[in-house]
């Protein structure tokens, strides 16, 4: 799945700073048709250079929606494959460099899972009984698994509503391959460990009787994150002792006892908004990767933001700034992932089950003109002006002014036309919620989305609240 080529050691020579000025002037001179995507663990030096940050998802949906043709992927593996998935046609997505695994992935291997399927078969139909559902943080052939048997992929974020999607329509569920995650999301449903049990791969019926198969509601894989299982309990106890009147926020791939002692968990983008949304001068323990949170801490300078324990991702600290030099200097020619179109093909069948799922609820509110609620505009009034518009958009990303000044716009990029159509449908319903109507323009893969006041014939503040509650509909 990757075109191999090793760091020539001349890259290794070069100082940081001659390394960045490099990567400067290539980014420069390939513009639009490049795109750098740096996943939330990713070292500062490398974050300086992105486009975008986010999490695995977030960052494959840009890519998508990006008219970019090169996507360099900061991350690792199974992210750029899920971008080479999720990318339109004529695009190229390169890693960096192609040692960043992730040991979690690993811990499910297409054969250790289809040898735990074939083991489950002479249970019974399982096909019509067990749905297969994967975190994102796994390989491709593992989601090619899940679509080829109806299943669907998660993340984080959306976890609950993948497993109230798979009992809508099976009444078992595997889960691959974090087992805290899917622990950590079935107790949040109110499923008890009495209804679940865990799968040990390499053992007959992993470890477990036939009957106590039967029995589960939810099969959990033996997986998982070496990064948030070093978080403890004992970790917990110690920031309340030395932290009194601290916040401590946890990411679900931690253990379930530090989970039920923090004051809060989610997905890499709440802890990012919980930070934001604390009070200035609040105490923060944050139990993720050391890279975010010392981003975090940089970001809030009027809040105390601690690591509950140092944990450092070192597949992610693997890429750096001389391996994004060599793919920018060889453009599409080097670490390029390729899927074959088969895996392709059935894991973008999972992936759009998810795709599919209602938005995960917003745990914190939204935050600037998004958070805003549309003001009845009767008329009678003048029309932003330019300079007035333009302070404006800095609050609406990647949103233009149109020529005259008078409308802003954007198009957002899809696989195909039904995703278009789905898109255009939820604008529809969030501008009936507000009051406050764009014009649409929907066309294979695409959705232009374009707010004006009719009544004042130019720019409002409702059109910009309104803008940056349609980009608030893509996480």
């Amino acid at each position: 799945m990757f075109m191999v080529h090793n760091l020539p050691a001349e890259y290794e020579k070069l100082s940081t700073q001659e390394i960045k000025d490099r990567i400067s002037r290539i980014k420069n001179r390939l513009g639009k048709n490049l795109l750098i995507l740096a996943h939330h663990y990713q070292s500062d030096d490398i974050v300086s250079f992105a486009d975008f940050t986010g999490d695995s998802l977030e960052l494959s949906r840009k890519a998508s929606q990006s008219e970019a043709n090169l996507i360099v992927f900061c991350g690792v593996h199974f992210m750029a494959e899920a971008a080479h998935i999720l990318a339109r046609e004529g695009q190229t997505i390169v890693l960096p460099d192609l040692d960043a695994g992730c040991p979690m992935a690993d811990m499910a291997s297409i054969g250790e899972v289809e040898s735990a399927w074939a083991q489950l078969t002479s249970l019974g139909d399982i096909d019509k009984t067990l749905m297969p559902v994967t975190y994102i943080n796994s390989s491709a052939e593992l989601k090619a698994f899940c679509g080829k048997h109806g299943g669907i992929v998660c993340t984080s974020a959306n976890a609950s509503a993948a497993l109230d999607w798979a009992f809508a329509r099976r009444s078992k569920v595997v889960f691959l391959p974090d087992q805290h995650l899917g622990r950590n999301t079935a107790e949040l449903k109110g499923i008890g460990s009495e209804e679940t049990i865990l799968w040990e791969s390499f053992l007959p019926f992993g470890g477990n009787s036939q009957d106590a198969l039967k029995r589960a509601k939810i099969i959990f894989w033996n997986g998982h994150c070496h990064v948030h299982t070093r978080f403890t309990y004992e970790h917990v106890q110690k920031a309340r002792k030395n932290y009194p009147g601290g916040k401590i926020v946890v990411h679900p791939e931690c253990p379930r006892e530090v989970i039920r002692a923090s004051d809060a968990s989610g997905s890499t983008g709440f802890i990012v908004r919980y930070v934001a949304e604390a009070p200035e001068g609040s105490t923060i323990l944050i139990g993720t990767e050391i890279n975010l949170v010392g981003r975090l801490a940089k970001a809030h300078p009027g809040k105390v933001i601690l690591p509950l324990e140092r944990s450092l991702c070192p597949n992610m600290f693997k890429t750096g700034v001389e391996d994004l030099l060599f793919v920018l200097d060889n453009p599409g020619k080097v670490n390029v992932i390729q899927v074959p179109a088969e895996i392709t093909r059935q894991a973008k069948i999972a992936l759009q089950n998810m795709l599919d799922l209602p938005m995960p609820a917003q745990k914190t509110p939204l935050t600037g003109l998004a958070g805003k609620k549309c003001l009845p505009c009767q008329g009678g009034i003048s029309p932003m002006t330019r300079v007035q518009a333009e302070s404006f958009l800095s609050q609406a990303r990647d949103w233009f002014l149109s020529e005259d000044g008078t409308s802003i716009y954007k198009k957002f990029f899809f696989h195909d036309f039904s995703q278009s159509m789905t898109f255009a449908q939820k604008v529809g319903q969030l501008a009936e919620i507000e009051g406050h109507h764009p014009t649409l323009s929907i066309g294979w893969g695409y959705c232009l989305v374009t707010f004006r006041t009719g009544k004042i014939k130019g720019l409002h503040e409702n059109d910009f609240i309104m803008a940056a509650k349609v980009n608030a509909l893509i996480p």
